[in-house]
Order: structure tokens, then C-alpha cells, then sequence
């Protein structure tokens, strides 16, 4: 009877031996993958060049300040000649919008440079990276299974608390073309509005001009507009521009629409310098001036996914659309 209890106890002090050692061979397994996991971040989500990126951030959405593009690229510049990859997709964005066929090919070459490294990030569930592969342009082809990870990355960037991530998602969430959703729009941006972002208070406003908004109000959203522009937010100034040329809205005034516009024009956005134009050659709140209008399409056709600017200007160059300043 006594030797089956030692021999019941060996069995029991090896299966506790056993499972201890298995346990401890898990625990070093996962804690090892843990490790080479942060150390991948860390290779390309660079501590050094961190602060950069954000501060890029901050310039370009506003984060409690006014919005910058111009020294967010200076960032973004700076981090990316040191190694920082995510800064060169950053910088690469902003470059696709710029004008100039230098600005496009110096956008597609960062592009090609940084694409891999973006996506292993993504893989591991990385915020900025997962904000970033679905808001980059050539990142991916636009079909179903490609839109299936662009939305599940967006979704864990928002879950996560990335700003920007709940900037984009009201974009979308406010577009025509995608549905358009403006209350859930509305949830986005007044998340990003009450954590400081300009470009948060600017969809804000955005949507408050939106007729299919619950909360509909167009004075607020006017004036949430003129606050935003002013703070140099070329896109507020741009949409200001089309709430002031919405007679329905109440606010008609084409003539501080041409005004912002142009604001907005020297601050290098592609579709004012379009609708700036038109105004011109319409004589909408103000003379018609179509020589004025042919050099905002000039300027327009010099950015790289130009395609009305060189429609436009083609119509104007057809004999019946040819005219001086008048």
C-alpha cells in the first residue's frame, strides 16, 4: 500500500514538474515574441524621431494650434532623413498633393521606400501605421478584399485612440459617395474637436451645414467656419467658400467666397484654385475675368491627379470661350 503512494506521488510530482516546465517554456516563448515584436516596432516606429511625427501631426490637423502644412513637411523631412519610415509616409501624402511632377515622383519614390516597413507594422495591430496604410495613396487597389483591411485598419486606428484615425473616419462618414452618415460624422469629429483638433472643429462645422443633419444649423456651422479659416485651415476656407455660394443656406455672399478661396489658392489647394476659376470666368461675385480664370487652371493642371483643371481650361481655349480681363 505504501510503495502506491509513492509511486501515485511520482506520477503527480511529475505532471506538476512537467507542467511547470511547459508553462515556463510558454511563458519564455510568448515573452520572447513579445520582445522581437517591440523590437520590429521599434526598428521602424523609431523612438528618436517620434516626437517629429507628432509634432508633424499637430501641424497638419491643428492640435491646439493653427494648422501648418508647411512645417509639418519640414518635420516630416527631418524625420524621415534619419531613418523613420512612418514620417516618410506621412511626408509622402502630403507631397501627392502638392504641385509639381518633382513633388509626385519624390511622392512615389518615398512610397516604395517605406511601403514595406509601414505594412509589418500593420500586421501588428500599430495605430499610426493602420491610420496610415488606408489613408496613403497607392498603398492598395480599391477592390472588396483590399477595402475590407483598409476598413478593419481604420476601425483598430479609431478603437485605439488615434486621432487623426477619427478624423478620417468622419470624412468618410461624411461623404456623399460613401454613404454619408452625418450623425455618426458628427460622433468623429466632435471627438477630435474636444481633444483640441482644428480639423476636428472643422468638421464639426461641416456638418452642422449638412441639411441631412439632425442638428442642422447653418449659422453655427458659418461661423465655426470663419473661426476655423482664420486659424490658416485651407480646407475650412474652402468649404466656407461653397457655404457662402449655397443660396439655400441663407448666408449667400459670392463675393467673400471669391475672397476665401483665393486664401486658400495661396496656400496651394487644387480645387480652390478650380472653383476660384470658375467663379472668374461665371463673373459670380465679381467681374468675369478670364484671364484670371485661365491662370488658376494653369496653376491647377500643375498637380499631378489634375483632370477637370485641363477640361476646363480646354473649353475656355475653344473659340467661344476665349476673352480678356473685363
Amino acid at each position: 500500500m505504501l510503495q502506491f503512494n509513492w509511486v501515485g506521488w511520482s506520477f503527480v510530482l511529475l505532471f506538476v514538474s512537467g507542467t511547470v516546465v511547459m508553462l515556463a517554456s510558454y511563458f519564455r516563448l510568448v515573452q520572447g515574441s513579445k520582445a522581437g515584436r517591440q523590437r520590429l516596432i521599434d526598428s521602424i516606429d523609431l523612438p528618436r524621431t517620434r516626437e517629429l511625427r507628432a509634432r508633424a501631426f499637430a501641424a497638419r490637423y491643428g492640435h491646439k494650434r493653427d494648422i501648418d502644412f508647411p512645417e509639418a513637411k519640414r518635420l516630416l523631412r527631418e524625420a524621415y532623413s534619419r531613418g523613420d519610415k512612418l514620417a516618410g509616409m506621412q511626408l509622402q501624402r502630403l507631397l501627392y498633393f502638392d504641385q509639381g511632377m518633382s513633388a509626385a515622383r519624390e511622392s512615389e519614390r518615398i512610397f516604395h521606400d517605406c511601403r514595406d516597413a509601414l505594412l509589418e507594422l500593420v500586421k501588428l495591430s500599430h495605430p499610426e501605421a493602420n491610420f496610415l496604410f488606408c489613408n496613403t495613396c497607392g498603398m492598395h487597389s480599391m477592390d472588396e478584399i483590399a477595402m475590407m483591411y483598409e476598413t478593419e485598419s481604420l476601425f483598430e486606428a479609431c478603437d485605439a485612440g488615434f486621432v487623426p484615425a477619427w478624423l478620417l473616419r468622419g470624412d468618410i462618414e461624411s461623404d456623399p459617395a460613401d454613404g454619408c452618415d452625418p450623425d455618426e460624422a458628427m460622433l468623429w469629429y466632435r471627438k477630435a474637436a474636444d481633444e483640441g483638433w482644428l480639423a476636428g472643429r472643422t468638421g464639426v462645422a461641416k456638418v452642422l451645414c449638412d441639411p441631412a443633419y439632425s442638428g442642422f444649423d447653418p449659422a453655427k456651422g458659418i461661423a465655426m467656419l470663419r473661426e476655423c479659416a482664420a486659424r490658416t485651415d485651407s480646407h475650412a476656407m474652402q468649404l466656407l467658400a461653397r457655404m457662402l455660394l449655397d443660396d439655400e443656406l441663407g448666408h449667400y455672399d459670392p463675393e467673400e467666397a471669391r475672397q476665401w478661396l483665393a486664401r486658400a489658392v495661396k496656400l496651394g489647394e487644387y480645387y480652390a484654385c478650380i472653383e476660384l476659376a470658375i467663379l472668374h470666368r461665371d463673373g459670380t461675385g465679381g467681374p468675369v475675368d478670364i484671364v484670371e480664370a485661365r491662370r488658376l487652371l494653369r496653376i491647377a493642371t500643375q498637380f499631378s491627379f489634375d483632370s477637370e483643371a485641363r477640361k476646363l481650361l480646354s473649353e475656355l481655349d475653344e473659340p467661344s470661350g476665349t476673352g480678356t480681363s473685363e
